[in-house]
């Protein structure tokens, strides 16, 4: 046991990245803030290395530990311990008031590893959209769930982590808001003088390798073509693997009425950039972004390729459903029908405040300290049982991390290179 000598609340978040530029950094960020404001000492880990580009997050690059993105099962105990001794020398004195918090199914094991071994309590935030689990990893969420320690970021979501599995009654006790919103700011962008002048400016925000994008950008593509009396600029703010970035662009090579634009991952993103859109389609938070920010918004299913609706007009969800239209046939809505217009009166948004989220922190602490015996899963019994992951096993457990990302780099691709605003938090 590694114990504290008094006093100091600690509290550790363990997330698969704090680099580039989405919800669950944003998440990250918001909740070490709040923390920080009740007194805790906050400790990010994650592990992913790159550009880390909200600006509170930097002091956590300390914390980048590559093996935290595979499953612990990937390496030899002998590694898996020098891992969480790594941690523990890194947090300091600890006990069995420290809370450890998990965002995602891989870091949720090693976070299992750790509150056992420091005798405390462990928090898993499932913020994964789409559910597909193996039967010996979806024992070690019932085991969570029944503890009061798993919750997801819908009702829904909750429900979709046990599909096939088990029938989740009262998922929405399961459930927080993973507050991601706050992204957008008053500065200027040299993006928005490139733009050049165009019947319609439509835009996306969010990473590109998204189910979503590719086959909304096909819809897209023949929803232009079909108006060749208009231009179109196309503005993607986000960013992704080159393979993806190039396939996106090849799209539109040959569409002469179109120009297309992908920014990279910007932080935090202009509002004028924003502004300067007719009409945007993305998913989860992002959609409520631009739908904050007052620009009509095409909210995309997160377990589908399909539209769930004009957010705040035709739905108010943000994750999953779908809606009667198509992509193209909201675009018409929205660009030549002026639904939005017409129906001003749907589309006020009530913008989320601090004090929301600081509520919805004290939330969770309630869930999680509401079960006062700590007991453990035993994560070395969740076997590989993708391919994927079988791969992932062999080359963690016989040469290490730096092999097993090698493999990785070569079967997802490389990044797209960033860009980074030199701009505070808003």
């Amino acid at each position: 046991k590694y114990m504290s000598s008094g006093g100091e609340m600690k509290y550790i978040i363990i997330t698969y990245d704090i680099t580039n530029m989405g919800g669950g950094q944003q998440y990250c960020r918001n909740k070490a803030e709040a923390l920080k404001k009740k007194g805790y000492d906050v400790f990010i880990f994650s592990a992913v290395v790159g550009v880390v580009f909200i600006h509170e997050l930097r002091q956590h690059e300390y914390g980048v530990i590559r093996e935290l993105r595979y499953p612990a099962y990937c390496f030899t105990k002998g590694r898996v311990n020098d891992v969480l001794d790594h941690i523990l020398q890194l947090v300091g004195v600890v006990d069995q008031s420290t809370i450890i918090e998990s965002t995602s199914i891989a870091a949720a094991q090693w976070g299992e590893l750790l509150a056992r071994q420091i005798g405390c309590k462990h928090f898993l935030f499932n913020l994964q959209e789409v559910h597909s689990y193996s039967p010996t990893v979806i024992s070690f969420l019932k085991f969570k769930l029944d503890r009061y320690e798993l919750a997801g970021i819908s009702s829904r979501s909750v429900k979709l982590m046990f599909k096939g599995f088990y029938d989740i009654q009262n998922s929405e006790l399961y459930h927080f808001r993973a507050f991601c919103t706050n992204v957008i700011s008053d500065t200027g962008s040299s993006i928005v003088d490139t733009l050049p002048i165009a019947t319609y400016n439509i835009g996306s925000l969010g990473r590109l390798e998204k189910k979503f994008v590719y086959p909304t950008l096909l819809q897209l593509r023949g929803f232009i073509r079909s108006n060749p009396d208009k231009t179109f600029n196309i503005l993607m703010i986000g960013g992704g693997a080159n393979k993806i970035v190039k396939k996106i662009e090849h799209l539109f090579v040959n569409v002469e009425n179109a120009r297309l634009l992908i920014t990279g991952y910007i932080y935090p993103v202009p509002r004028t950039l924003i502004g300067k859109m007719d009409v945007f389609f993305a998913s989860a938070g992002s959609a409520r972004v631009t739908m904050q920010e007052g620009i009509p918004t095409i909210a995309m299913g997160a377990d589908t390729e399909k539209p769930i609706g004009i957010l705040n007009y035709t739905t108010k969800n943000i994750f999953y459903g779908e809606c009667e239209h198509s992509f193209t046939r909201l675009l018409q809505m929205i660009l030549e029908e002026k639904y939005c217009l017409k129906h001003a009166d749907l589309g006020l948004a009530s913008k989320s405040g601090s004090t929301d989220f600081n509520f919805e922190v004290d939330r969770q602490l309630g869930f999680i300290n509401q079960n006062r015996e700590n007991r453990y899963y035993d994560v070395f019994s969740i076997k590989p049982e993708s391919a994927g992951h079988k791969l992932y096993y062999f080359f963690g457990k016989m040469f290490g991390v730096k092999m097993l990302e090698l493999v990785r780099s070569i079967l997802h691709g490389f990044r797209l290179p960033q860009v980074r605003q030199s701009q505070p938090n808003p």
